[in-house]
């Protein structure tokens, strides 16, 4: 299971009560209205890149709402996400590719900490959806963003981190036409105080799968996948 990241336990974001205003009866009106700065942004790197910028704005909003709720299936799902950065065939299917979330009907997930959980599982099931067919996702990715600024009671923190991590996707996996989807990412290059070379890519994603436990994440798949595998398609 995915454990705090540094950046996110420094920005003191975890016991901070919950403030942000919530209508369950129509919750977008929050978070539809993305920043057309960081859809631009996005733009320069690759659609992996965007989808690894995805899950860590969604572990912004995992971890803000984590005393408040539970909030295993959504950490189970941005887990599930790095998988598939990898090697799609980590994602339990069917599911991922058709939208169906996996968390049950919004009704089920109401009120300002419940209700932002289940719209960042059901974006990032977009962003996944997207990706998976080769298809530019950068607005729902800046809608995740949006979210993550709306529950925060303090912001600038997650704001600081998103436009370096956005910076250094850019520079170091650059969007290139001819392969738009781009290579796997590692999840250590969103820890902004880490080194983080392209190189080391292979061997950090070898590492964060042969970690996981189909068994105790529905999000990912039960057939045996090569650990360390890189699949570009």
């Amino acid at each position: 299971m995915l454990t705090v990241p540094a950046h996110i336990v420094r920005a003191g974001i975890l016991d901070a009560p919950l403030t942000h205003a919530w209508n369950d009866a129509d919750p977008m009106m929050a978070y539809a209205a993305w920043d057309d700065r960081i859809s631009k942004a996005l733009s320069s790197t690759t659609h992996r890149g965007v989808l690894a910028l995805s899950a860590g704005f969604a572990e912004w909003i995992a971890w803000r709402l984590s005393k408040a709720t539970d909030v295993t299936p959504l950490l189970d799902k941005i887990e599930a996400v790095w998988a598939g950065i990898a090697d799609w065939r980590h994602l339990a299917m069917p599911g991922w590719f058709e939208l169906i979330g996996g968390l049950g009907p919004p009704s089920d997930w109401l009120g300002p900490a419940r209700g932002p959980v289940w719209a960042a599982s059901d974006l990032l099931d977009q962003i996944v959806n997207l990706t998976h067919r080769r298809q530019f996702a950068r607005p729902e990715a800046a809608c995740l963003s949006k979210l993550a600024t709306l529950v925060l009671a303090a912001p600038r923190p997650f704001k600081v981190w998103r436009k370096a991590a956005i910076a250094r996707m850019a520079a170091v996996y650059p969007h290139v036409p001819d392969d738009a989807l781009g290579p796997p990412v590692a999840r250590e290059i969103l820890e902004l105080d880490r080194p983080y070379q392209r190189e080391e890519a292979e061997e950090l994603v070898a590492r964060f799968l042969a970690g996981l436990d189909p068994g105790r994440n529905r999000f990912l798949a039960n057939a045996t996948v090569v650990a360390g595998s890189t699949s570009s398609s």
